[in-house]
């Protein structure tokens, strides 16, 4: 199956309701992996209505349509780190998600090139993300994407 790869520059983009099944069905995914992380009520919709505003200045959002319908997404955004640190804009990748029935497709890897771009277009210094320590697969995809373990963070509940 070919797929379609599209950038949302709007929140108003009427694909960009689609992202809200998506966000929650990852979420959903990574509690099972362990993520202590527990969406509101309504936690896909203020997601993308955060987001909506500062895409494209201060975000990137990209689907991923097969056959008409979007299967996955993508969020990049840029951050400045602390003034006591060097370095310039900082960028991360907050969200990646394909339907299970699309994964192992290229998808997430062909999401990932317009999310590049755009950070290099904005000369950030370094990428980050983070996986939900429960989540093999997420971690085996990123190291093939160049991506290494640098920090382990610990939590309690």
């Amino acid at each position: 199956m070919e797929h379609r790869i599209h950038l949302i520059v709007s929140n108003e983009d009427p694909r960009a309701i689609s992202v809200v099944a998506l966000f929650e069905a990852l979420y959903a995914e990574e509690a099972l992996a362990g993520s202590p992380a527990v969406l509101a009520a309504e936690g896909g919709e203020r997601w993308l209505k955060r987001i909506g505003a500062g895409l494209e200045r201060f975000g990137r959002l990209v689907l991923a349509e097969v056959d008409g319908v979007i299967v996955g997404f993508a969020h990049g955004a840029l951050w400045l780190p602390d003034t006591h640190l060097a370095g310039g804009p900082m960028g991360t990748i907050t969200h990646v998600y394909v339907l299970p029935a699309h994964r192992r497709s290229g998808i997430a890897r062909a999401m990932l090139l317009p999310l590049n771009d755009w950070f290099a277009s904005r000369h950030v210094s370094r990428v980050e993300l983070s996986v939900v320590a429960g989540n093999g697969a997420a971690l085996e995809f990123w190291r093939s994407q160049g991506f290494e373990v640098r920090i382990h963070q610990l939590m309690r509940s």
